[in-house]
Formats: C-alpha cells, structure tokens, sequence
C-alpha cells in the first residue's frame, strides 16, 4: 500500500520554455527593427508627393508601416511578460514539487494537515502561464504550482490525493473543462 508520494520538478521542461520564449522574443524584435528600418527608409530615400496623385510604393509603405510594427510590438510585449515568467519557474523549479501523505499535503515546503485544506484547484493557462495548482487553507492562504514543469498530469494528482487524505480533500478540475 502507498502512504506517500512525491511529485517532483522536471527542470529541463521549465529551462526549455524559458529558452523558447527568449528565442520567439529575439525573432519578435528582429522583425519589428525590419519593419520600422524599411518604414523609416521608405520615408528617407523615397522622394513621393503625396498630392501628385500617383501610387508611389515608399508613400504606400510609409503610410502602412506603423500598423504591422504596432502588431509586432503588442506581441513583443506578450512574449517579453510569458518569457519572464517562464524565466522565474525556472529559477526555481527544482526538486519536490508536491509532496503527498496520509497526514497531509507539503507544497513548496509549506505542510498543510488534510484537516486544514480547504479547497484544491486545478486552474488553466492564462498569459502565457501554464496550468496551476492552487491550495487554499481554511485559515484562506493559498499557494500555487505551475503543473506544466511537474511529473503528473492533473487527474492522476487528483487521485493520488483522494486516496491519501481518505476522501477527505479532492482536486477540482472543473476549471479545464471550460
């Protein structure tokens, strides 16, 4: 019979999304100093009078540029905030995650008594985040884990914790189902 179980960090997954997103980050900055030097050259080289009627291509791409360099740089900014986060779970996604025993739960070194859970939620990605586990006690502190940089997936988690705390506590998953 189990008594206990430890999920741990897989620090190579929380590494290798931080590198990923500062990869897609270095790409989004390329392509907006493209857009902006081909923009500010279209201004600079192009000699176009705009009342002369004609459909002069540097007047064209000087008068669009600001959009896709506005796109680009809302996804900069997205992918900057996702690879700061990605950044801070890697730092510090090593060891046991979630430690699991008949007498209670421990969570980033924090033991909670199955007596004192209140409630335990499985959340979804947002922001470039990933899925969260979040352990509120009675006495209303929460703690949360990112899932995504741990050995398990969320319904065997819940199983694991239906049995070791004897029914007393359960993993509400009802989050991802929207």
């Amino acid at each position: 019979m189990i008594n206990e179980l430890g999920i741990y960090y897989q620090p190579d997954l929380a590494k290798g999304r931080a590198k990923a997103c500062r990869r897609q980050l270095t790409v989004n900055l390329a392509v907006f100093a493209f857009i902006v030097g081909l923009g500010v050259a279209a201004i600079l080289f192009d000699q176009f009078d705009p009342g002369s009627g004609q459909s002069d291509w540097g007047y064209l791409l000087a008068s669009s540029f600001p959009i896709p360099a506005t796109i680009i740089l809302i996804m900069t900014v997205f992918t900057l905030v996702a690879y700061l986060r990605a950044a801070k779970t890697a730092n510090s996604a090593e060891g046991l995650a979630i430690g699991l025993n008949r007498d209670g739960i421990l969570i980033h070194g924090q033991w909670l008594p199955w007596p004192e859970v209140g409630d335990l939620k499985v959340l979804p990605s947002r922001w470039g985040g990933s899925t969260q586990l979040r352990v509120s006690s009675r006495d209303g502190a929460q703690l949360s884990l990112p899932l995504i940089y741990t050995d398990t997936m969320p319904a065997e988690l819940d199983i694991a914790v239906r049995t070791l705390s004897s029914g007393r506590a359960r993993v509400d998953l009802s989050r991802l189902d929207g």
